[in-house]
């Protein structure tokens, strides 16, 4: 338990955090890759520039977390809850972020090539820009959400909920 700690900069590269508490952490610049973070809390944390890369963040809750510019390639987030959470010029590329809770999250010019997004919710999410090249959408919930110039060639779509989507100039 580490509520609020300064862990900027740290190297975690692939220690065990599972079901670990860091509310308000900062964790900037932090080398987090193949660390498993099964289970733990992580809301409003600090995690800009973080590097993920292969890490375990199945059913984290990430709520309203900063990781922007971070490093999220062929990490799982299955079931994390990243409500509210800043993933601007992330790098999710190969992530698997299935049945996850992406309402409200700011995916604005993030990379999101080849992400399996399957039944996650991304109600009122802003993606504009982004690239979805080869992501699985598939059963996901696009309600409201803003996709306005963001590249769709070979996503798939089937059973996608699009109510009142924002979807404009665009590779479709």
């Amino acid at each position: 338990r580490c509520k609020q700690c300064d862990l900027q900069g740290q190297d975690l590269t692939g220690k065990d955090l599972r079901g670990v508490v860091l509310v308000g952490t900062n964790l900037r610049q932090a080398n987090l890759e193949n660390v498993d973070l099964t289970g733990s809390d992580l809301s409003e944390a600090n995690l800009r520039w973080v590097n993920l890369r292969g890490a375990n963040l199945t059913r984290a809750k990430l709520v309203g977390v900063d990781l922007v510019l971070a490093n999220l390639r062929g990490a799982d987030l299955t079931g994390a809850d990243l409500s509210a959470a800043d993933l601007r010029w992330a790098n999710l590329t190969n992530a698997r972020v299935r049945m996850a809770d992406l309402t409200e999250v700011n995916l604005r010019w993030s990379n999101l090539t080849k992400v399996d997004l399957f039944r996650s919710d991304l109600t009122g999410a802003n993606l504009s820009g982004s690239n979805l090249t080869s992501s699985d959408l598939s059963g996901a919930n696009l309600s409201d959400a803003d996709l306005s110039k963001v590249d769709l060639r070979a996503v798939r779509l089937k059973g996608t909920r699009f109510c009142q989507t924002k979807m404009s100039g665009g590779e479709k």
